[in-house]
């Protein structure tokens, strides 16, 4: 396991610089000066974690972690066109497990698949946000550190790889399958993003989510024009589907 971190983000450079303090021997760990998000790796040889803040526009005080990739053609924050990153579904469920034990009155949630990096190996992000009171929160960044290496130990023996479609960028539902059954999130395409979903991507979906057997959707949430094109496009993969 690797960690890159920046000094251009707060959460991100007070979180590496903790996990270089507390765990210096635990994963291999790479300082940057530069915004991560519009970076390319494309020689990476491990398995990348990339700490980070995320911008809540409510203030919603959360942990949340999430895939790499865009749906779009243009992506607006890194990462290349209609592209999607190798995931790590199960890093982010033994994380998500482990942060729900941290004693922190903050929200844990998945988060929808949304911005790069590309990275040319499995790769996800750790994130802690909200408004500027809880990003500059120092106790809640090393919560998230803390946590992040517990879950290195905290392999889950029993789960299910799947891709979850529909739903809000706080994918709310998925977490709780998540808990509750095991179910490790590859990838989340939020109710947003289903419109640009085609053959490609349904195809990147698979291929890049080791170990993938089946979708889940959130029915009502999408609309029945676009739950019945995805539903089509997965069926034509091979795949099995679960409407929750």
């Amino acid at each position: 396991m690797k960690v890159i971190y920046t000094t251009y983000d707060y959460v991100s450079r007070i979180a590496g610089e903790y996990l270089e303090r507390q765990y210096p021997s635990a994963v291999t760990i790479e300082k940057r000066e530069t915004n991560l998000l519009f970076e390319n790796f494309n020689n990476e040889k491990d398995i990348i974690c990339f700490p980070y803040s995320h911008s809540s526009s409510k203030g919603i005080a959360s942990f949340t972690t999430h895939s790499l990739g865009n749906f779009k053609d243009d992506p607006e924050l890194g990462g290349l066109p209609k592209t999607l990153v190798d995931a790590a579904p199960l890093e982010m469920l033994s994380f998500l497990h482990t942060i729900y034990k941290k004693d922190v009155p903050i929200d844990r949630v998945y988060e929808a698949t949304h911005h790069g990096p590309f990275v040319n190996k499995p790769s996800f992000f750790i994130e802690l946000g909200g408004n500027s009171e809880t990003i500059s929160n120092t106790d809640y960044i090393k919560n998230m550190i803390d946590a992040f290496i517990e879950s290195l130990d905290n392999r889950i023996n029993s789960y299910t790889i799947v891709v979850g479609i529909g739903g809000m960028h706080y994918a709310s539902t998925f977490t709780k399958l998540a808990i509750t059954k095991n179910y490790a999130f590859s990838f989340i395409v939020s109710k947003y993003n289903v419109q640009y979903l085609d053959e490609n991507l349904i195809r990147q979906l698979v291929a890049k989510s080791k170990g993938l057997e089946k979708f889940v959707i959130e029915k009502k949430s999408l609309n029945a024009t676009d739950r019945n094109r995805v539903l089509s496009l997965i069926e034509e993969e091979g795949f099995s589907y679960e409407m929750v």
